[in-house]
């Protein structure tokens, strides 16, 4: 075994504790589910979908690690709101691309987003698109051709970009000022 894969995996399970032998993102994951106390066998997210007409037959294709997030964090989510589940649903997100530990779920707004984001939305059970990031911050659909860009190119440019909204105000703000040296 090389040096780098020996590397990796001891970098993938944990050394000490009660999970011994585990992969450091189950750790992580029991390490949550104990601050919000939520027990082991809960997957609330996986029930809601069993219930919703629009998700039967619909199957996530997704690695456990992010089966376990989503479920996590719709608990934190849940735990956190009053709203039914319906409404809760629409504008809440889930960074899986993130530590849960760090509970990364918004609802109302979508979150900042990074190069490496890869944000779930709980309102369409999927993993949002590149071109659905640069939506989200406001492009309109015809801006740019954005059949060109592969997936990746498109979150990337995503989270190096700032909001339309933003931008309006930067230029805005900018333009209107009288010791700038276009006046």
């Amino acid at each position: 075994m090389t040096y780098f894969k020996t590397k990796q995996a001891a970098l993938q399970t944990t050394t000490a504790g009660p999970g011994f032998g585990q992969k450091k993102w189950e750790a992580q994951h029991v390490s949550a589910r104990r601050k919000v106390n939520m027990s082991a066998k809960l997957r609330p997210w996986d029930t809601v979908r069993q219930v919703q007409p629009k998700y039967r037959g619909i199957s996530l294709k997704c690695r456990p690690r992010v089966t376990e997030m989503i479920n996590v964090c719709w608990f934190k989510l849940r735990s956190t709101n009053t709203k039914s589940d319906s409404r809760l649903m629409r504008d809440s997100f889930c960074n899986v691309s993130q530590s849960v530990l760090r509970f990364p779920v918004s609802h109302g707004e979508a979150p900042c987003f990074t190069t490496s984001s890869f944000l779930y939305s709980f309102e369409h059970d999927q993993i949002m698109s590149g071109a659905s990031h640069l939506r989200g911050m406001g492009h309109p659909r015809s801006s740019m051709p954005l059949a060109r860009f592969s997936d990746a190119t498109c979150r990337q440019l995503s989270g190096e970009s700032f909001s339309v909204p933003i931008s309006a105000v930067i230029q805005t703000s900018l333009s209107l000022n009288p010791f700038g040296s276009w006046w």
